[in-house]
C-alpha cells in the first residue's frame, strides 16, 4: 500500500492524505482532505458540538509506550519519495542562520528533493511538502497490539 502525505502553507494550511491499496497500480483513495473537513465542520449544528463524551483515565506510562509505538511504526514504513519546497524565517537573522545550518545535513545529505530557503528579514513558514511511503498493513498490527496491551492491558 502506498500512502501520500501532502501539506502546504501559503495563506492557509492545507493537507491531504491519500492511499493506493495495490501500489502504484490501484485507484487513489482520499483519506483526509483539510478543505473537505472544514466544510463539514461548519455544517454541524451547535448542539452537536456541545455534546461531550466522558473521558477515560489515561495511564501514567502512556508517554513511554507512545514513543515506543511511533518508533516501531517508523520501522514498518519505508519512505519512497520526499519533496520539500519551502521558505522559513524566525525573525532574527542569527537564529534563522543557525537553524539553516542545523538543517543542511538533511538538505544536502539525505538524497531527497529538499529545497529550503531562509528568509532573514521576517517570520514565515511557507511551502509545500510531499511524502510517499510504502506500508504493509500487516506489519503495523504487532506494534499496535503491543501498545494496546502495555498501555491498557492488565496491571501487574
Amino acid at each position: 500500500m502506498l500512502i501520500d502525505f501532502r501539506i502546504s502553507k501559503y495563506r492557509d494550511v492545507r493537507f491531504t492524505i491519500s492511499a493506493r491499496l495495490f501500489g502504484r497500480h490501484g485507484p487513489v483513495i482520499d483519506i483526509v482532505d483539510s478543505d473537505r473537513s472544514r466544510q463539514a465542520k461548519s455544517k454541524k449544528k451547535k448542539s452537536e458540538r456541545a455534546h461531550k463524551k466522558k473521558r477515560r483515565k489515561v495511564p501514567k506510562h502512556i508517554g513511554a509506550e507512545a514513543y515506543r509505538l511511533v518508533s516501531s511504526l517508523f520501522r514498518a514504513v519505508h519512505f519512497e519519495e520526499l519533496k520539500v519546497d519551502a521558505e522559513f524565517g524566525l525573525g532574527d537573522p542569527a537564529e534563522t542562520g543557525q537553524l539553516y545550518g542545523l538543517l543542511t545535513p538533511v538538505i544536502y545529505g539525505g538524497g531527497s528533493d529538499i529545497a529550503l530557503r531562509p528568509a532573514f528579514d521576517r517570520i514565515c513558514l511557507e511551502g509545500v511538502c510531499k511524502a510517499t511511503c510504502k506500508v504493509a498493513p500487516m506489519a503495523l498490527l504487532p506494534p499496535l497490539l503491543r501498545f494496546g496491551w502495555h498501555a491498557y492491558g492488565p496491571v501487574r
